[in-house]
């Protein structure tokens, strides 16, 4: 039995060029339980009243996602609708209008970047 590998998945992504180009890193991005952990913890640390620290380091073997969670999630809080229906399909509570506000995500859902 062959086994083929889809095009997109051949290759890593590039922040720089992959941001700027086609949403093909998006298309093909899987919302994980993990990513959705994280997204949560980056709205709800952007959105403190007090920041505590300004950066985030986010570590894994070589081919686990980093990147493309980057993206996807560069996506998001530029406003990206692809993107943020994608969270929606994933989990629709985060992105509810009505529970938005305790996650913190009331503010991407009218914001204008």
């Amino acid at each position: 039995m062959a086994v083929s590998v889809r095009g997109s998945f051949q290759r890593s992504i590039n922040l720089v060029r992959d941001f700027y180009s086609t949403p093909q890193g998006l298309d093909n991005y899987i919302v994980t339980t993990k990513a959705r952990e994280l997204i949560k913890r980056v709205i709800e640390t952007i959105t403190a009243e007090q920041v505590i620290g300004r950066a985030w380091s986010i570590t894994g073997p070589y081919g686990s996602g980093k990147s493309s969670f980057a993206l996807f999630l560069a996506h998001l809080l530029r406003g990206n609708d692809d993107a943020l229906n994608k969270l929606t399909d994933a989990d629709p509570a985060l992105t509810n209008k009505k529970k938005a506000r305790a996650y913190g995500l009331n503010w991407m859902l009218h914001r204008t970047f």
